[in-house]
């Protein structure tokens, strides 16, 4: 996986270019990974979680409401909110939980 420093980068980056392939295309030679289709699969994840929403990194990290609070910390009536759309939230926290997850999901792989 790659820095928490170069993933705030990626993820800038895709709040800021919306076309998917524009991103990859833009940014794609800067992510320091050596296999391509890790860096093009990490890439994927960091546009679609930037341009989501906090219920849909549990969605992107396969993770019931149930367990996202053992996997991430997160309190289950806050994920319960952020399914229900009653709150959101601040930025950090979606970035930090977005790099964990896909920290995880790369791991796996």
């Amino acid at each position: 996986m790659i820095s928490y420093q170069e993933f705030r980068r990626l993820w800038i980056d895709a709040q800021e270019i919306e076309d998917l392939d524009q991103y990859v295309a833009e940014v794609g030679g800067s992510v320091p990974l050596d296999d391509v289709e890790q860096a093009l699969t990490l890439l994927r994840l960091v546009h679609r979680m930037a341009r989501g929403t906090a219920s849909e990194l549990r969605a992107i990290a396969h993770l019931t409401q149930a367990a996202m609070p053992r996997e991430y910390g997160v309190p289950s009536s806050t994920v319960n909110k952020w399914d229900m759309g009653s709150s959101n939230p601040p930025e950090w926290v979606r970035e930090l939980l977005a790099y964990a997850i896909a920290s995880d999901l790369l791991g796996r792989g």
